[in-house]
């Protein structure tokens, strides 16, 4: 059975619409999945002219039954913004406002069940907060309408190779105090969680140094041997502080 697959076109006014257009008239796309597209019908349209490619929409009429076909995507139309409020490349209340409506949709039918999952092209996070996003970013965002409550972060996959994050969407300034050996624990074990559920018996995980050949004993820092090494020696499920050239201490 193939996956149920949500989609949004992100901000309205940026690059999400016509990276959709492009994604769902890529070869081998169509036939991966089950794809509901939701949101306004002449957002998705406005992306398939920038991406000079077609494809047919057909409105859901029964979402107990939805499925797309052969030559058409389902359609859950919404009326989130209006044609003429779409500024390209700006930002705008109504941009922020579109993208909180059609995320809400597509959270609220992942946790009903009629889709298994969501794709959301790029957001624009200054237009979100002008329409109310309350939250540093969507992640958060996200968790609060989901209900989660515990360490939560992006993970990243790309041919094999994932992670996971001590910090995001910070100031840089902010990094090292933002750390804690609290949240560097979090981070290993949600990655491991996260690759035993997706069938990787066993994740070798390695834990990035901060700072230049991981502190150098602390000459260039001391986060290294204030947080990484104790957990990394107490933890069999990471290694320590790896640099550009490697690891520069051997954990057990």
């Amino acid at each position: 059975m193939k996956p149920k697959i949500g989609i949004i076109p992100g901000d309205p006014s940026g690059i999400g619409p016509e990276l959709i257009a492009r994604l769902l008239t890529s070869e081998g796309v169509a036939e991966a999945a089950e794809i509901l597209l939701i949101g306004d019908r002449h957002v998705f349209e406005a992306g398939q002219v920038v991406a000079d490619c077609n494809f047919d929409m057909v409105p859901v009429a029964d979402l107990t039954k939805w499925r797309d076909t052969d030559d058409s995507f389902a359609l859950y139309e919404m009326d989130t913004i209006q044609p003429e409020a779409v500024k390209t490349a700006e930002v705008t209340e109504a941009g922020g406002t579109s993208v909180l409506s059609t995320l809400d949709q597509a959270l609220a039918f992942a946790q009903d069940g009629i889709i298994d999952a969501i794709v959301f092209a790029p957001f624009n996070k200054a237009s979100m907060h002008l329409a109310g996003l309350g939250h540093d970013d969507e992640l958060h965002y996200m968790a609060e309408k989901l209900g989660v409550t515990g360490y939560i972060s992006e993970l990243n996959t790309l041919d094999g190779m994932w992670t996971s994050r001590v910090t995001s969407h910070i100031a840089l300034r902010d990094v090292a105090d933002t750390i804690s050996e609290e949240r560097v624990s979090q981070a290993v074990h949600l990655i491991h969680n996260v690759l035993r559920r997706s069938g990787v018996a066993r994740p070798r995980i390695s834990v990035a140094a901060i700072n230049p050949h991981a502190g150098d004993g602390g000459n260039f820092g001391t986060e290294e041997s204030t947080f990484w090494n104790p957990l990394c020696a107490s933890s069999p499920k990471a290694r320590c502080p790896w640099t550009a050239r490697g690891p520069r201490t051997q954990c057990s």
